[in-house]
């Protein structure tokens, strides 16, 4: 019994747009509206349900569907319009009257009313109409599980059939046979199930695969349904760096190179996933201000199980003398496919570059000496007073001179090859070389 009311003077109103409705099986839908008035002195939203005298559906099995499936809650007064449109027949096999009974009921008001239609199933004049249905459409596996497709095959007319069910799917896919053949009688249906298997993770990469179940009757009526199996992602994409060190030059290192500005990192990448991936790099790190990088390819695909390189091009400004300088660098890859993840496995790489000065260091040190060396070396006197002369003295035949000067020093001149060539002189401290008058012997 329902647990509502349907006394006659209760607060739900209800009428119908048509009390007879025709229906042809495989044709267009058909449809009628159903005119609710809240006839209470409350808010109060409506609900519909429609059953068929001697329907054969089960629950699950849609026939009809409703526009809106619930109304809002009404004020006193006022009235909801619910379309009902009917898509398939609710008794299967049948050609005839039906009576369809229409439940309004209100969860608010706790009452209910019933109104009938009249239903007038037709054929379609086709000799045989077969039904098929998936339960469920869209299936998840993982790779190397085994999964069972149900389908549902109903026999709409009245005579029986040989009905010959088909799995159409990738070969990889089938573990059984393809194929199941069987008998229906008219107005009845059967449920079949296929069993498959999807492929390892390394023939089958994570995407949708379709596939198709047809039907064909005895009587040469067919019919089809497809629906689609996604296998689930799983796995991740290792990184390494087997040289994560490199040095600026790479070669010719102990001689000057102002051309070379450049190192080279090969980044090795392994799929051990199944998905297909694209590869993006990006520099990071406390010194990637200082650098410019190039990802070589630009565009680097990383198949399923596959293994691949990327050369990771890194440009530095070299200073011309110093000493070697050491820049610290992350590597950081990016995937296209972020199902499982937005990074490879470690996320990041630490890289690090030597750089070193134009000038090497040797040749740096060997002018740094050469340098000190000449600085080092003893001053030679000079070949003239530093201070004023204060007196000259000659020799008889003209070809000697010496002179004496306020920087204490005498200086001895001689003629050779028509050149005046100087000479210093030794002088005691007692002499007076720093005064007005020197000893004459000395020349």
């Amino acid at each position: 019994m329902s647990r509502y009311s349907n006394m006659e003077n209760n607060d739900i109103n209800a009428s119908l747009s048509t009390q007879n409705l025709t229906f042809i099986t495989g044709g267009s839908p058909a449809s009628f509206d159903v005119i609710v008035n809240n006839d209470s002195d409350i808010f109060a939203d409506f609900q519909i349900d429609i059953k068929a005298a001697g329907g054969n559906r089960n629950k699950w099995e849609k026939w009809y569907r409703l526009e809106p499936e619930v109304s809002s809650a009404k004020p006193p007064g006022s009235s909801t319009n619910f379309q009902v449109i009917i898509f398939d027949t609710p008794i299967i096999g049948f050609v005839g009257t039906a009576n369809l009974t229409i439940r309004i009921f209100s969860l608010q008001l706790r009452q209910e009313r019933r109104l009938q239609l009249r239903l007038n199933i037709e054929s379609d004049n086709k000799p045989n109409s077969l039904g098929l249905q998936l339960p469920v459409k869209q299936f998840h596996v993982d790779a190397s599980n085994p999964i069972d497709i149900p389908v549902r095959v109903s026999n709409n007319g009245q005579q029986s059939t040989e009905v010959t069910l088909s799995f159409v799917v990738d070969e990889r896919w089938l573990i059984r046979n393809s194929q199941q053949r069987f008998s229906l009688s008219g107005g009845s249906q059967k449920e079949a199930i296929f069993h498959c298997q999807a492929p390892s993770a390394n023939k089958a990469p994570s995407k949708n695969y379709p596939f198709k179940v047809e039907a064909v009757g005895s009587n040469s009526y067919s019919n089809s349904v497809e629906g689609n199996i996604e296998i689930s992602p799983f796995g991740f994409v290792e990184f390494y760096i087997p040289n994560p060190q490199q040095i600026i030059p790479a070669q010719r290192q102990f001689l000057p190179n102002w051309k070379s500005d450049t190192a080279s990192f090969v980044l090795h990448f392994k799929n051990i996933s199944n998905l297909i991936q694209q590869i993006n790099i990006q520099l990071q790190g406390k010194d990637a201000s200082k650098c410019s990088f190039q990802q070589i390819p630009e565009n680097a695909n990383l198949d399923v199980g596959k293994t691949n390189q990327i050369t990771l091009d890194i440009k530095t400004k070299r200073h011309w003398v110093g000493i070697r300088k050491k820049l610290q660098l992350e590597a950081t890859a990016e995937l296209s496919e972020q199902r499982l993840g937005s990074t490879t496995e470690p996320a990041t790489k630490n890289l690090e570059l030597k750089v070193l000065p134009v000038i090497p260091m040797w040749l740096q040190l060997t002018v740094l000496a050469f340098i000190l060396g000449i600085l080092s070396l003893p001053k030679p006197d000079p070949v003239m007073h530093t201070q004023s002369v204060n007196s000259v003295d000659l020799s008889g035949v003209g070809n000697i001179a010496i002179s004496g000067s306020n920087d204490c020093t005498l200086r001895r001149w001689e003629v050779r090859d028509r050149k005046l060539k100087p000479e210093i002189l030794t002088i005691e401290t007692n002499n007076k070389a720093c005064g007005n008058s020197h000893d004459k012997k000395v020349c």
